[in-house]
């Protein structure tokens, strides 16, 4: 490996872990990697949370889930449960 002087390791045209967490805080991620699947993670948990039926979630493709679990965060706390549905239903999944 090599260290280019930014603490960056470089493996080939892999990128160390230090070089991975400064791309990631940046909004760049290596596609598929540990980010995506947290950013996944998170959005299933936020629509769990705010009443989508768990046999509806399943059917919800990952980049759906992230897009809904966006527009429901920007959503006032009080009408997220409410807005998640009319969204659900609009997409056609209820």
């Amino acid at each position: 490996m090599q260290d280019n002087g930014t603490g960056i390791r470089r493996s080939g045209n892999r990128i160390g872990k230090l070089g991975y967490l400064m791309n990631s805080v940046v909004g760049r991620y290596i596609p598929g990697g540990p980010l995506k699947d947290s950013v996944v993670i998170d959005a299933k948990r936020i629509l769990l949370r705010y009443g989508t039926p768990i046999m509806v979630l399943d059917k919800v493709a990952e980049e759906e889930r992230i897009r809904l679990a966006r527009e429901i965060s920007k959503t006032p706390l009080a009408e997220r449960e409410l807005r998640l549905r009319e969204l659900l239903a609009k997409a056609g999944h209820l």
